[in-house]
């Protein structure tokens, strides 16, 4: 992210990028670029950002135009229910991450715009056009509430996702239908895990109101 609405978008092997301008809008608009991820298969890119208090996505494939829905518009359960049509699902996305499945993206949120009232969820929703909701899970802690998915980092090869919350990490498996939750890891911060950074079988997580820094070790 270039800081003017545009990202590049960067060849590991050659460093040869791209310049996608006005990625998230043009530089006079009310724009606060959140984050962006691109697929490891094709040349397609989802970024999340905020304009006038009202969050988007944006997908962009090849040299096609890109393509702007609302976050309210695309996080919604398709299933009919008994009482309305359509359950529209109350929640923000904070960060995203690419899976093994080139048609799927994570998401990472809450059910509440207002993180302190909410509780933390993970998102599968299609990395295509139509930024359509497959299914999502909710994170419960025993001790605090979890609030929101603040940080989250698939583990190299596989559908597992390291999941950072207000103070618990969370590993998540997606199985191609469906989220399991494998293990949760309780009171290792005192707020939101703000990044989290994997080494082989090791995990490192900091918060931004802690002066410690976790390592936690993952045994097959």
């Amino acid at each position: 992210m270039l800081g003017d609405g545009s990202i590049g978008l960067v060849n590991p092997d050659t460093m040869v990028y791209d310049l996608v301008a006005n990625f998230f809008g043009s530089p006079r608009d009310n724009v606060t670029p959140f984050t962006a991820i691109a697929s490891n298969y094709s040349k397609k890119v989802m970024g999340l950002y905020i304009e006038d208090a009202l969050i988007y996505f944006v997908f962009l494939r090849g040299n096609q135009a890109m393509i702007r829905k609302l976050q309210s518009d695309c996080l919604f359960d398709s299933k009919p229910n008994k009482i309305t049509q359509f359950k529209k699902l109350d929640g923000t996305i904070l960060c995203m991450e690419t899976s093994m499945d080139d048609n799927i993206f994570f998401a990472g949120g809450s059910s509440q715009f207002e993180l302190t009232k909410g509780v933390a969820k993970v998102f599968a929703i299609t990395f295509d056009e139509d930024i359509d909701l497959i299914t999502d899970i909710t994170l419960p802690n025993n001790i605090v509430n979890t609030m929101g998915v603040s940080d989250m980092n698939r583990m190299k090869g596989v559908d597992v996702l390291l999941v950072g919350t207000n103070a618990a990490l969370f590993v998540v498996e997606w199985t191609g239908s469906h989220f399991v939750i494998l293990h949760q890891i309780e009171d290792i911060h005192s707020w939101l895990v703000n990044n989290i950074k994997q080494i082989g079988n090791v995990c490192f997580t900091v918060s931004h109101k802690d002066n410690h820094i976790n390592r936690i070790t993952f045994y097959s």
